[in-house]
């Protein structure tokens, strides 16, 4: 009786357990309750979809139940253990494909339940996920997996095809009992990855990967042709034993193709209590192939809180549109998912959908002070005037984007002056915002005549001063939000420096002497009127040497007048970098850089040949340059100095030894100078701004041949020396 009651202990026990854990998976109202009160702004979808209709779907549209968001409805797709949900496009809201499209989403997977304690991010709490389809099946909105029996496959999602036959070899029958002639991106939550003998045909091997080295061990994002039997792979496996001497028993698992693989590094990729932005984009052709077309994805492209953009995860992939088209030349299009022996809640909000409308809208900010981009620069100062523009555009659609709202939201550290709307249509007559609309920066607008292709836009533009205050300033999102799109922009992160109340002013460049210092000259202006020059100083750094020198009170207000000696410029280019520092040296001006040269006189090019051509004709002759004459004389000494350029030439001769009855002459300024003896063919004074001299044939100067009447015909031959002096 002892051991009895034991056991009748232990197996009560085990009911209660057992009790439990089927409570988990009867669904997570709790969770779905969470969903709903954090659904990002999204559109409503009565227009647009349909719940499917097939048998066991368990997919409708709810309303949000966040008070933060507008006129924004989900689709749930399943929110218990053993369902299959789908939910369609309706017949105006085909996916085109030969059109560019675009459809983004926010995609909600569920999570551990609350309950649940110590869950392990290594081990799936939730299943199975979710897939956007394109589809021509014949079923129409009907269309799903054809399930075995009265519980719906996990595995599938509700799109892939079954595999319950351990005993079939070949991938048809799975790819038949798919939604067909499809495309589908799979949102998987739970990996199927039964490799074994006894695990064969009991649809749970999809994620078994063949490649070793890249095992798919997570959540994931994958995408292939459900309804395409190169889609699955066949892999044999045997139980290792021998009957009757005929060998081992075979049976065969299915795993399936993952192509544009995205994956996760825990189970908590997708089903994290949060809701993941995703956006889908199609090109009709690839170059100028129109049989295919590309389809780029991007998981996590916007923070869930926020709504600022991120780059996110992305693939693309190619699309054969002979695998999905019926001869229109467009699809059916929505979402499918499925649960097995776990469950999780499967949401989707969208924010553009395909052919409908296809909006964009961007931030721009302006430093107008500093005359900056402020996104590139990502730094303003405190009292600077700024400058905001949202601007929202109608890219393409079917329809006119109705009841647009604008909700603009501006960083509280900018104390707005002005703002204005300019449609893109009467870009003549802006609306002004008055005072009150300005005070709490945010401003919300309708913009009634809606947006079209006839009028395609408007510019919110908003102008205002930094407050006093550092630090850094984060993100902010805005929405235009309409009937049947929502299009979200963000103000740059972007951090507040201090007032310039010294701004400090040098030219870039300097060219000294060899051997010689380097006079330095600016200008510091001095915002505290209480300040003297000698409460400024330089703090100067160069070749790695730093030191430090204060303006001088002699000079006027402001003004830079430094000597730096020799010894300091020791290269060909020195790098000299200014800070101004006064007494309060949290208001240092900016960093300055001026690189100093040494400078040099030199020729910097020159042509290393002439030739002469001509007939002899017993007379005298003069002949130019068969190719223009090239010199360029680079001089970046200091102003004021000056050079020379001398050319003298030799007798030219034959390889026979015998001189040519003529001589080289330079011609300069309308007179011919005999080459014979060194003549000054050019000379300049260093202004400081022009440091190249060109000399050319072209500008009516250089090389003559003066040939004599009683030149004898032969190849010549001679030298030009050019003579550069440094005086002038």
């Amino acid at each position: 009786m002892k051991t009895i009651g034991l056991v009748v202990i232990s197996f009560l026990l085990g009911c209660v357990l057992w009790g439990r854990s089927i409570q988990a998976l009867a669904g997570d109202p709790e969770d779905l309750q969470h969903a709903l009160a954090t659904t990002p702004q999204g559109i409503q979808l009565q227009d647009y979809f349909v719940p499917g209709t097939s048998l066991n779907n368990h997919a409708k549209i709810v309303d949000s139940q966040n008070p933060l968001v507008h006129n924004t409805q989900a689709v749930r797709l399943t929110n218990s253990e053993s369902q299959v949900g789908s939910i369609w496009s309706t017949p105006k809201n085909t996916f085109k494909l030969n059109d560019p499209q675009t459809v983004s989403m926010w995609l909600y997977f569920g999570g551990a339940a609350s309950w649940m304690s110590d869950v392990d991010p290594m081990k799936a709490p939730t299943g199975d996920g979710m897939a956007f389809v394109l589809q021509n099946d014949l079923r129409g909105i009907s269309a799903t997996t054809q399930m075995p029996g009265e519980k719906p496959l996990g595995e599938t999602l509700g799109v892939w095809g079954a595999d319950t036959d351990p005993k079939d070899s070949n991938t048809d029958q799975v790819a038949s009992s798919a939604i067909q002639k499809s495309w589908a991106v799979e949102f998987d939550s739970y990996i199927n990855g039964d490799s074994s003998f006894d695990g064969a045909g009991k649809w749970n091997s999809f994620d078994v990967s063949q490649d070793p080295t890249h095992p798919i061990k997570f959540p994931h994002i994958a995408s292939n042709y459900p309804g395409d039997s190169n889609s699955y792979r066949k892999n044999r496996v045997d139980d290792g034993g021998i009957i009757w001497g005929l060998g081992a028993h075979v049976s065969y698992f299915t795993s399936l193709n993952h192509n544009g693989l995205i994956q996760g590094n825990n189970f908590q990729f997708l089903s994290d209590h949060q809701w993941h932005h995703f956006t889908l984009r199609y090109e009709p052709r690839i170059g100028t192939d129109t049989s295919k077309g590309q389809i780029s994805y991007t998981f996590n492209d916007k923070d869930p809180k926020t709504g600022v953009p991120l780059p996110g995860l992305k693939q693309t992939v190619e699309l054969d549109k002979s695998k999905v088209d019926n001869g229109t030349h467009e699809t059916q299009w929505g979402f499918t998912g499925a649960t097995g022996s776990l469950s999780e809640n499967n949401l989707v909000v969208f924010d553009q959908v395909p052919d409908l409308v296809e909006v964009s809208a961007d931030t721009h900010m302006a430093d107008l002070t500093q005359g900056t981009n402020v996104a590139k620069t990502k730094m303003v100062r405190e009292r600077d005037r700024v400058q905001l523009n949202y601007q929202v555009k109608y890219l393409n659609g079917t329809e006119k984007w109705n009841d647009v709202i604008a909700d603009l939201k501006v960083p509280k550290n900018i104390a707005l002056s002005s703002g204005s709307m300019t449609l893109a249509s009467d870009p003549d007559h802006p609306t002004t915002f008055d005072a009150t609309d300005l005070e709490k920066n945010e401003v919300t607008r309708p913009i009634t005549t809606g947006l079209s292709a006839t009028s395609a836009g408007a510019t919110f533009s908003f102008t205002g001063k930094v407050k006093d205050g550092t630090g850094m300033v984060a993100p902010l999102t805005s929405q235009f939000r309409g009937k049947e799109a929502v299009a979200e922009t963000s103000t740059p992160e972007f951090t507040v420096d201090p007032t310039l109340d010294l701004k400090l002013t040098l030219p870039s460049s300097l060219y000294v002497d060899p051997g010689k210092g380097a006079h330095v000259t600016g200008n510091v202006q001095i915002g505290d009127p209480a300040w003297h020059n000698s409460d400024v100083h330089l703090q100067m750094s160069i070749n790695g040497q730093s030191f430090e020198e204060p303006l001088k009170d002699s000079d006027p207000r402001g003004v830079v007048n430094v000597d730096l000696p020799a010894s300091l410029i020791t290269k060909k280019t020195n790098t000299l970098t200014v800070t101004a520092v006064g007494p309060d040296p949290s208001h240092n001006s900016q960093t300055e850089t001026m690189t100093i040269y040494i400078g040099e006189l030199a020729f910097t090019s020159a042509t290393p040949q002439v030739t002469f051509k001509g007939k002899l004709t017993g007379t005298m002759q003069r002949l130019a340059c068969a190719q223009p004459l090239d010199l360029t004389i680079t001089d970046t000494r200091e102003k004021g100095n000056g050079w020379h350029l001398e050319a003298v030439a030799s007798q030219l001769k034959r390889a026979d030894g015998k001189t040519l009855d003529g001589d080289l002459q330079y011609f300069k300024n309308g007179q011919l100078l005999a080459l014979d003896a060194a003549q000054t063919v050019a000379s300049h004074t260093n202004d400081g701004v022009n440091t190249l001299t060109h000399l050319s044939s072209e500008t009516n100067q250089g090389l003559v041949l003066e040939v004599g009447g009683g030149a004898i015909s032969g190849d010549y031959s001679g030298q030009v020396s050019w003579l550069l002096m440094n005086t002038p």
